[in-house]
């Protein structure tokens, strides 16, 4: 019964974190038509400007996270103001649709970034010590204080998205140019800020779960491919323009299937009862309702990115 609860709380665990991850991607995704793998590039960035932060330049590791923080937000805005947006409207005026070379460029920029750190930090993983650990006891099940604090956070980040998107005035703007880009822009929304607002959001929440993945285990300059994969594995199955708490739910549900599963058979099975699970889903939708709503809508990528540049 033990391992089964602990099995249990690592899956709440690994739920709650890939589901926030989830709600981020999927943001960027929904509103923007950019795939965003460079969010891997600031996931990793945040914690590594951290430490070097704190171990090169001898500031508090609370400052130094704030800092990888700042960082993350600047470059993920950054990438998307000075390459997807120039990538993507000189692929509009070439009659293309936008998503394949955008999607190529954040390939480029994942890949750019994790050498870049490599060269500098080289490839042993490295500590962050931003929360002083300790083992909280419940019963017969010993757990580390950092599974609480990142169920914790990233719920608040979950919870606290869907009450900006649903009760705040650029919330509801985010909204609109989700839901239409051209009316959005019609009735006066300035569709590129919103972009780069929901990239700032995007970043902020990649870095932050890159710090708690930090200080649960280690910062290497591959980490955040796994977490990324898995966060839009998620998305896919709930819907890529469902609300964050759905997305959360969905989270849950995934993660505690990945992690109870190892209860009765090897964990290495889990991931492949984690992929039939996705092929059942959308073969279900598929063929059943005829109607894929998980799927990104290519065919508004090409208007979105033509009033993008008009705005």
């Amino acid at each position: 019964m033990t391992e089964f609860i602990d099995l249990f709380i690592q899956g709440l665990v690994l739920g709650s974190t890939t589901g926030a991850l989830a709600v981020s991607f999927a943001l960027i995704i929904g509103v923007t038509g950019r795939f965003h793998i460079a969010y891997i590039t600031t996931f990793a960035l945040c914690a590594y400007a951290a430490i070097f932060c704190n171990t090169q330049l001898g500031f508090p590791v609370g400052v130094s996270a704030l800092v990888g923080l700042a960082l993350a937000v600047l470059v993920g805005v950054g990438i998307e103001a000075f390459i997807y947006r120039p990538i993507a409207n000189h692929a509009v005026n070439r009659g293309a649709n936008p998503l394949i070379p955008t999607f190529i460029a954040s390939l480029g920029l994942s890949t750019l970034a994790s050498n870049l750190i490599s060269v500098h930090f080289n490839t042993t993983p490295t500590p962050f010590n931003l929360i002083t650990q300790t083992r909280i006891k419940w019963g017969a099940v010993v757990f580390p204080n950092t599974f609480l604090f990142e169920v914790i956070i990233s719920w608040v980040m979950i919870l606290g998205l869907y009450y900006y998107l649903q009760y705040n005035k650029r919330g509801k703007w985010i909204i609109a140019v989700r839901s239409n880009i051209d009316l959005a822009s019609t009735v006066g929304i300035n569709t590129g800020r919103i972009f780069l607002l929901v990239f700032a959001i995007g970043s902020f929440f990649s870095g932050v779960l890159g710090l708690m993945y930090t200080v649960q285990s280690f910062a290497s300059p591959s980490m955040g491919f796994d977490q990324v994969f898995e966060g839009f594995l998620i998305a896919f199955l709930a819907g890529m323009n469902s609300s964050p708490i759905r997305m959360g739910i969905v989270g849950l549900i995934i993660g505690e299937i990945t992690d109870l599963t190892q209860f009765w058979v090897s964990p290495a099975y889990s991931t492949v009862i984690v992929f039939g699970i996705l092929m059942l889903y959308v073969v279900y939708k598929s063929v059943i309702f005829r109607r894929p709503q998980y799927a990104i809508n290519f065919r508004a990528l090409r208007p979105r990115a033509a009033a993008l540049k008009e705005a």
